[in-house]
């Protein structure tokens, strides 16, 4: 497991932690943190652990079972997570993208952290526009979210019916 840090120096605590496939700090300060709005300060990325073209869930549950008290002892207390399959794993979820723009609570295991799907900067290279708009979509999502403005996707639509 490595992990990258963007400020230069090394913090007690970070409030977010982006889980990716690769470490690329360019690429994730262009499309994860500047977009944010937030310091950079309060990011830290990790990689994910591969074990082959599709690593098996029990595999991840594993990853899982020594990143999440690590991040947990950096008081994270949101995940940002760049890979459908381990977010299905972490937040007990079955679809990806189904969620992508929610918050959700990591199902994996009891804590308060949160998690939130976004999709790999990697994608970008094969369908630019699309992916960057569900890159923007889960970004504002996190910043709405620990700006206490969250609505999930979906509510507030109606706002009034008469039959």
């Amino acid at each position: 497991m490595r992990y990258l840090t963007f400020d230069g120096q090394e913090h007690d605590s970070y409030d977010f932690a982006i889980l990716v496939p690769r470490l690329d700090e360019e690429a994730i300060l262009k499309n994860y943190i500047i977009p944010s709005g937030f310091d950079k300060s309060r990011f830290v990325a990790v990689t994910l652990d591969y074990t082959g073209k599709k690593t098996p869930v029990k595999d991840q549950k594993a990853y899982f079972d020594v990143l999440l008290p690590m991040i947990k002892n950096l008081n994270v207390k949101q995940i940002l997570c760049c890979d459908s399959d381990f977010f299905k794993t972490l937040a007990k979820l079955p679809k990806a993208e189904a969620y992508l723009g929610y918050v959700v609570d990591v199902g994996y295991v009891q804590t308060d952290m949160m998690v939130t799907y976004c999709p790999s900067f990697t994608g970008i290279f094969y369908d630019p526009e699309k992916v960057n708009s569900k890159i923007s979509q889960s970004i504002s999502a996190l910043a709405d979210y620990m700006a206490n403005v969250y609505v999930p996707p979906g509510n507030d639509i109606i706002q009034s019916a008469a039959y």
